[in-house]
């Protein structure tokens, strides 16, 4: 019981069958949203409680309470089910708008759409997120510091070399390693605090502003200097550019765009460790490994 309201504790997850359902690519909503001159969210209310269990089905959500047992009628939030059954519903629901006027992720909804006279398309995180991260006390036990490297993961898109930076803290969450907090330790919780910056932008990709399919953006290995003059692209437009680069730790890789690489601005960041075999990778693998993992995560 909590705040005086009657929660079930009972595990159904053993006897409920697994229903896979693609969910919404969230970089590809964040996109989509900032691409939008205008955009509303929408909550909606009490989602999985409207998803009705079929009758045979009734019997399997049974559990006691001091008047008896009882059973459900209708989806949990949390159920095993109830998020895939929730993303099938609102895809149904919205089948003739989805992927042109609307966007959705489970039980909420972006509605988009677009004027001549705005255009935005920056996205950043939230000013009150980024205080909250950078006012975060040093944690003194180790789910504390899982609880933390879990929301800096789910914010890896727009900060670039998190997980190379995260890597002395990343050694101390496993099952058997010891909890020992090291200036290491400090100095790296205190560079990713600092790395999220919300004045950070993110731009976004619009089809409409890309260069025609077979043209090329003039071929530099390092940025002009100052004054030296540059030849025009064969094509007016936007050129996509991956960049990626691998450390002792693992690789990352940044999507920007832009009519030329050295002042193109970033789409996306990710970055992960390498895996114990990928570290006895010579450079050139691990660079290699970088380059199929860049092309794979931003494909879409």
């Amino acid at each position: 019981m909590r705040s005086s309201e009657v929660r079930s504790a009972v595990e159904r997850h053993k006897v409920a069958a697994v229903e896979r359902y693609a969910v919404s690519d969230q970089d590809e909503i964040v996109n989509a949203v900032a691409a939008a001159n205008f955009c509303t969210k929408i909550d909606l209310q009490g989602t999985s409680q409207q998803i009705r269990i079929k009758d045979e089905d009734v019997k399997n959500t049974a559990f006691s309470t001091p008047n008896g047992i009882l059973y459900l009628l209708v989806a949990q939030q949390g159920d095993r089910n109830s998020t895939a059954t929730l993303h099938r519903l609102v895809s149904f629901a919205f089948v003739r708008l989805y992927n042109r006027k609307i966007k959705h992720y489970a039980d909420d909804l972006w509605p988009i759409s677009n004027t001549k006279k705005i255009r935005l398309g920056e996205s950043s995180m939230q000013p009150e997120k980024a205080a909250g991260i950078r006012a975060t006390p040093a944690p003194k036990y180790k789910k504390d510091l899982q609880r933390f490297l879990g929301a800096m993961g789910y914010n890896h898109r727009s900060t670039p070399h998190l997980a190379e930076l995260a890597a002395p803290l990343d050694a101390l969450t496993g099952v058997n390693s010891p909890w020992r907090w090291s200036r290491a330790c400090s100095d790296a919780f205190e560079t990713i605090k600092a790395a999220f910056d919300d004045s950070a932008k993110l731009t976004c990709i619009r089809s409409d502003e890309l260069a025609p399919d077979g043209t090329f953006p003039v071929p530099l290995d390092t940025p002009p200097s100052e004054g030296e003059k540059v030849l025009e692209n064969e094509s007016k437009g936007k050129y996509l550019f991956l960049q990626i680069g691998a450390s002792v730790t693992g690789v990352g890789y940044v999507l920007s765009i832009g009519t030329n690489w050295w002042t193109a601005i970033p789409t996306g960041y990710h970055s992960r460790k390498f895996s114990p075999s990928q570290f006895n990778y010579n450079t050139q693998d691990q660079e290699l490994q970088g380059m199929y993992e860049g092309f794979k995560r931003f494909e879409t």
